[in-house]
């Protein structure tokens, strides 16, 4: 069974990014069983509404802040 979690924010200027494609990573602030965590999945799934969930395609690392030094020992995996 595929994970889904619920997407709370994205970083600022994600939408232009995201349709130029000019940066295919984009982080986004989601809401999980531990709490709100940021992510930066590669390859997400957009189900349903259009993203206010996102599927992540593999194992990805949770953030306490859109950068990678908020790095965390915790995962999401799909």
């Amino acid at each position: 069974m595929k994970q889904v979690v619920s997407v709370l924010d994205a970083e600022p200027g994600w939408h232009d990014r995201f349709i130029n494609e000019s940066e295919p990573l984009i982080w986004y602030k989601i809401t999980t069983e531990q709490g709100e965590s940021w992510i930066r999945p590669k390859h997400p799934e957009y189900p349903e509404e259009f993203f206010e969930w996102i599927q992540p395609s593999r194992e990805e690392f949770l953030y306490d802040e859109p950068s990678n030094q908020g790095k965390t020992m915790n995962t999401i995996s799909p």
